[in-house]
């Protein structure tokens, strides 16, 4: 499992979903935006340990090795990972060389990002001030702390949300022999649309800050994640 801090945060519930069927190893850190410029540190280490029947899961909000600086007003161009040059990247870089050695790839979609900490959320009757509907994903909202001061994701053309899955899912759908995504977003609303820091169906809060899950939110995503993995053939 490769990536950035999201690689790092999903962690426990990708250890769970593996248990007993598969190894896991783990090269992700915070800050670390994965796969986008050469030399990367990384890929040669990838290069090395993966093999026939292995799988590679890259969960990655950002794909520059420089963090973002969207909240100070200064404007960035550190693109996200649904980015054309960024797939165009994995298609010509990542891909062939996958095909090569006979593994597979898994694209982990993103959570929405919350308009402060998950865990300073603690709703009081119907109201809860990290809640969230579908509305507020296809306006543009839901980068977390990486989002600009009017509280939109930058360059809403690349980082609406919804976009993102549906960028990320045609990448896979075109590379479909070697290419799986796995999207977070409809996880964690309910049936009516609406979502929050907390775990659909409980009172148990999902996040650790604005933008990413706590083990708890990890761990919901533990059986989902096994369904889609023994769904792709991982497991035979």
């Amino acid at each position: 499992m490769v990536g950035d801090s999201h690689a790092g945060s999903l962690r426990s519930g990708v250890q769970m979903a593996v248990k007993g069927k598969m190894a896991f190893a783990f090269m992700a850190q915070s800050s670390h935006y994965f796969g986008m410029l050469d030399p990367e540190p990384r890929l040669p280490q990838l290069y090395e340990h993966v093999g026939q029947g292995d799988v590679v899961l890259l969960a990655s909000r950002l794909t520059l090795t420089q963090r973002p600086v969207y909240f100070r007003g200064t404007g960035s161009s550190h693109p996200y990972a649904s980015d054309p040059r960024v797939l165009a990247h994995y298609a010509t870089g990542l891909l062939p060389w996958l095909r090569r050695v006979g593994a597979k790839l898994v694209l982990l979609g993103d959570n929405y990002g919350l308009s402060r900490d998950g865990s300073l959320c603690r709703p009081t009757g119907r109201t809860n001030p990290c809640a969230y509907s579908e509305a507020s994903i296809l306006s543009g909202f839901g980068c977390g702390s990486h989002q600009a001061p009017n509280g939109r994701c930058p360059s809403p053309s690349h980082n609406a949300l919804r976009q993102y899955e549906a960028a990320m899912q045609a990448f896979a759908d075109e590379h479909h022999d070697v290419v799986h995504f796995f999207p977070q977003l409809d996880l964690w609303l309910t049936p009516d649309g609406q979502g929050s820091n907390l775990i659909p169906g409980t009172r148990t809060n999902g996040y650790v800050d604005q933008g990413h899950v706590n083990r708890q939110g990890s761990l919901y995503l533990w059986p989902f994640l096994c369904d889609a993995f023994e769904r792709w053939g991982f497991f035979d």
